[in-house]
């Protein structure tokens, strides 16, 4: 069992979402947050950096908003509408982060990467959003 996992089944939390659908959004953040950050990185090493401007961006800002997500997801509370918020901007963020990188991702392994990261980030909030829903109801 994960840190997260651990944690979330360690203490009492009012929203009533699926704990193991939260573990697996904070782990994909953290693999977000890694890859993000160090394609950013390895852009700026490029020495077709001024091409990379978009790509370095976009990284930044997911890897900035995913850090987010992680604070959020790992707090117990009734803030599931904000909860709600944050995990569809978070979404579009990834989709976006992930469609600038995969068009590096023919000459870039770590921009390929990234955007396969980054996707599977977006299916870990779909999943979390599901059962966000089903413990509204």
């Amino acid at each position: 069992m994960n840190v997260a996992a651990q944690m979330l089944e360690a203490r009492s939390d009012e929203r009533g979402v699926d704990h193991a659908a939260l573990a697996l959004a904070i782990d994909a953040m953290h693999d977000v947050v890694s890859a993000t950050t160090s394609c950013a990185d390895a852009c700026l090493s490029e020495p077709d950096v001024a091409d990379k401007t978009e790509c370095i961006r976009a990284c930044l800002d997911a890897a900035d908003v995913a850090t987010a997500l992680i604070k959020v997801l790992s707090r117990t509370g009734p803030t599931v509408q904000g909860t709600q918020a944050l995990l569809g901007a978070t979404a579009k963020m990834l989709a976006e982060t992930s469609a600038v990188a995969a068009s590096h991702g023919d000459h870039d392994k770590h921009c390929r990467i990234t955007a396969e990261t980054t996707s599977r980030g977006q299916q870990a909030l779909a999943s979390l959003e599901a059962a966000v829903a089903a413990a509204e109801s």
